[in-house]
């Protein structure tokens, strides 16, 4: 046997002595340790519980996680997992066990996101702040067939999920993963911290928005956050249709046109309204810079209009927009009895 076997057949060796040792000594002890890491690594990140029905260990590096439980301070239940698997990293485990998990996967999670009447979403003081923006976890995590509940006074979506996080650049985190609703994907990918700082490219062919009677097509949109400001650059086409209740009568309402972003300022071009059968194109350039103070500028022409038996020709309508306030300029256009 010459020197290459015998040195591979020693490592060899040694490799599955360590696995032995690992599963028969590291991973019991880990799995005694994991209730008690569970309750302190959640009382040091979140204002709210966590709850574990039960641990199984594979008799490997792996155990499961049945029943697993979040909820707020004041009790109300933020997400379920029915079943999530850890694999563990022996060498991590001596180290640190609060980085000793290599991976982890979530199967069927499901989140509850609400939204009360002053506009205040659930999750707003979940996490406790930190000064740091690093987490123990530097593993991969998978989530599988998850579930996103939107609950708001405007209405409530359930959304598809299938994603993945790589923590081994913690404090940055590989997001890659689809967001699923009405039989279209929405693919999200990028790099963010764990406090939502960072860039993330959201991309899709065709996206039904089956509440709005529309659809988003060719979507492709850089979202940035650097901790000062949040800003959506890209393009995509829209469609949509509702019903208007001015006066209690529905009035059939129809939007479809290009939109595009650009840092916070969005700019609307040759988009179509109809309403009522009646087309007019609004072209409009908006800025966000300020949310509270929205900036903007644009106009309504139509080459014919009719309403309430009056027919408009040529219309112009210029307007601006002043803090959040749309202002009608003066406006041009010819007029005369609709035809019979």
């Amino acid at each position: 046997m010459n020197r290459f076997w015998k040195i591979f057949l020693l490592v060899l060796a040694v490799t599955a002595a360590l696995y032995a040792a690992a599963v028969k000594f590291i991973a019991p002890q880990y799995l005694a340790q994991v209730p008690e890491l569970v309750k302190t690594m959640s009382q040091n990140y979140i204002n709210g519980t966590v709850t574990v029905e039960r641990f199984d260990w594979n008799g490997r590096l792996q155990f499961i996680a049945y029943g697993l439980e979040v909820s707020g301070a004041d009790g109300e239940r933020i997400a379920q997992v029915p079943e999530a698997r850890f694999s563990v990293s022996p060498l991590q485990a001596l180290a640190a066990p609060a980085r000793a998990l290599s991976d982890i996967e979530l199967v069927r999670p499901q989140l509850y996101l609400k939204m009360n009447a002053r506009d205040e979403w659930n999750l707003r003081n979940f996490l406790k702040p930190s000064d740091s923006s690093e987490t123990p976890f530097y593993g991969y995590l998978a989530i599988e067939d998850g579930t996103v509940s939107v609950e708001t006074p405007h209405g409530n979506w359930n959304f598809g999920v299938n994603a993945s996080l790589d923590g081994s650049g913690n404090p940055n985190f590989a997001v890659d993963g689809t967001v699923a609703y009405g039989g279209e994907e929405l693919k999200i990918a990028g790099v963010v911290d764990s406090n939502a700082h960072g860039r993330l490219a959201l991309k899709t062919e065709k996206f039904t928005l089956t509440d709005f009677a529309g659809e988003v097509d060719g979507l492709n949109l850089i979202w940035e956050n650097d901790g000062e400001n949040t800003s959506l650059s890209g393009k995509g086409s829209i469609q949509l249709a509702a019903e208007a209740l001015p006066g209690g009568e529905p009035l059939p309402v129809e939007l479809a046109g290009s939109v595009e972003a650009d840092g916070r300022e969005v700019k609307l071009e040759d988009l179509a309204l109809t309403v009522d059968g009646n087309t007019a194109q609004i072209n409009c350039d908006v800025d966000f810079n300020d949310l509270e103070r929205i900036q903007g500028k644009g106009e309504i022409k139509a080459a014919k209009l009719a309403l309430k038996g009056q027919e408009f020709t040529n219309l112009n309508l210029p307007f601006t927009i002043v803090d959040s306030r749309i202002m009608l300029d003066e406006a041009g256009c010819g007029s005369g009895p609709s035809a019979p």
